[in-house]
């Protein structure tokens, strides 16, 4: 990729991305980049979160895993898509901070219930309860309902479709 050495300004302002508050810059607000004409991205960016308005594609490894913080019922998923409960057991009820689409996979770090019958999670008609090394994944369909894709049970042997062990 070329870049702007040697170029007069003139000759590069439109290849420049930029936000539209020239005097601060990036801030805690989100502001839409826009490039050295004016014209709008679907890309938002502030100095705590990055949007995104339509498709949207990433490649390479995540670099967002995080442990979930012990006895944490409603843990936050704003910041990754790719979580770990606690060793300690917990029952979650809700997960707050995420966005419309966001797809997160959670392995049980020790005995993780899911609240499915009195919270937002949906996932059935039964509380579901995983192991160590479990895996759940959900999509958010709002800030607050949450529903299950996916459910690894390590324990089961998952090549036998009448045992079950997820799906």
């Amino acid at each position: 990729m070329a870049g702007l050495t040697g170029l007069k300004p003139s000759a590069s302002y439109k290849s420049l991305l930029r936000v539209d508050d020239s005097t601060n810059g990036v801030d805690a607000t989100l502001e839409v980049i826009e490039d050295g004409e004016g014209t709008d991205t679907p890309l938002q960016l502030s100095t705590t979160a990055v949007h995104v308005a339509g498709s949207f594609a990433a490649s390479g490894p995540s670099s967002t895993f995080v442990t979930m913080a012990e006895s944490d019922t409603s843990p936050d998923v704003s910041s990754g898509n790719i979580f770990k409960s606690h060793a300690t057991g917990v029952t979650i009820d809700q997960f707050d901070g995420g966005v419309c689409g966001q797809i997160i996979t959670i392995i049980s770090g020790g005995a993780t219930v899911y609240d499915v019958t009195g919270s937002e999670l949906k996932g059935g008609s039964a509380n579901i309860t995983t192991a160590a090394g479990d895996v759940t994944m959900w999509v958010c369909e709002s800030a607050t309902v949450w529903h299950l894709l996916s459910w690894m049970d390590l324990s089961a042997d998952l090549s036998d479709s009448a045992v079950g062990g997820g799906f």
